[in-house]
């Protein structure tokens, strides 16, 4: 059941923002970024929580007033209690952001009112975004990453690399349920994972050592037709502690990654169902082949960008010349079509629902 395989998330030069790149941005502009040597940055904006139905009417009409355009992509995070999801991706204006993360998180999460508490932009857009949201701005910084390293023709590093293994990396849900089905005019990646705990060391202490990632890829054809992609705006949402949703800055373009992590894996209890929703973009395909891992991935806590415990899917796995964890198979070790229900037994197989 083992996998001796996980992507590698190389530090070279990312194009715009920081937090947030759908696959299309950084196809379109990665070999451009990587021949700068600036350092690239992202403006977290933290705002007093406000429904996101309040925050809308609070909005002016035009869509064309200034603050409410966006120019790059854009992410938006919130929650109710333990349950907590976001959205990124382009929109051409904040509203459309918004309605769309108030759209997926009522497909899912219906009896849950939605608060939005923290916006993820571009420096081009941060002062038009902190302008709109006026009054209800608690704090904004700015998100430093590593001085990109400029890397010379022919030096990229490969894409696939081994896991280099680590004693007391690993817990593996015992069982679990994961859906992948037309809903609403979404592609919907439903999952439920029972017996995923923290008895191991490493995901011990105040601070977790390692992320688990629930690692879900969609693989196929750079040309062919798929179900689901990452272009346009997504949605997810979970009640792991200390949710992300996971970049896809290195994944080759025979696949496609719907990967929600937890990068507060101390806090996992076995004893709790936890649940992951993901909300994509049909993409015209009839079904795709898929991919279901559970992976535990080192956090580079020795980084500056990396010691606070606020999730960062770019502290996690980063490790070179190969990520530090472990990864297993949940459904097969072979891919496997969706859209499909598949009812899971860790080491034990799997059979439809």
């Amino acid at each position: 059941m083992g996998e001796t395989v996980f992507k590698q998330r190389s530090r070279h030069a990312l194009p715009g923002v920081l937090i947030l790149l759908p696959v299309t941005l950084l196809s379109a502009g990665s070999a451009q970024a990587s021949s700068t040597n600036e350092t690239q940055s992202a403006v977290v904006i933290s705002i007093s929580p406000i429904t996101v139905s309040a925050l809308l009417d609070e909005l002016p009409g035009n869509s064309a007033v200034a603050g409410r355009s966006l120019t790059d992509p854009i992410e938006i995070l919130g929650g109710n209690g333990e349950w907590r999801g976001g959205v990124f991706g382009e929109a051409n204006s904040l509203d459309t952001a918004l309605s769309t993360f108030q759209e997926t998180w009522s497909i899912n999460r219906p009896d849950i009112e939605l608060q939005v508490d923290t916006f993820r932009v571009s420096a081009a857009d941060a002062a038009r975004m902190e302008s709109v949201l006026a009054e209800h701005v608690t704090s904004t910084s700015s998100v430093p990453f590593d001085t990109p390293i400029v890397a010379e023709p022919g030096s990229v590093r490969p894409m696939e690399l081994p896991v280099a293994p680590a004693e007391d990396a690993f817990d593996v849900p015992h069982s679990g349920r994961f859906q992948a089905l037309n809903q609403q005019g979404w592609a919907a990646f439903r999952h439920l994972l029972a017996g995923l705990g923290n008895d191991n060391s490493a995901y011990g202490g105040s601070f977790s050592t390692y992320a688990y990632e629930h690692d879900t890829k969609l693989q196929g054809s750079c040309s062919g037709s798929w179900w689901a992609t990452r272009d346009a705006m997504l949605g997810w949402d979970t009640n792991l502690p200390g949710p992300y949703f996971d970049v896809d800055t290195d994944d080759e373009c025979s696949v496609r990654d719907f990967t929600v992590g937890s990068y507060w894996a101390n806090e996992l209890n076995d004893s709790t169902l936890y649940e992951i929703d993901v909300m994509a973009r049909l993409d015209g395909g009839s079904s795709s082949n898929a991919r279901l891992t559970a992976s535990a991935l080192r956090i580079a806590r020795e980084r500056l960008d990396c010691n606070s415990n606020t999730p960062n899917p770019w502290c996690v796995g980063v490790d070179f010349p190969q990520p530090i964890g472990q990864n297993r198979s949940l459904i097969s070790t072979t891919p496997f079509p969706v859209p499909g229900c598949y009812a899971w037994i860790y080491g034990s197989g799997y059979g439809s629902c």
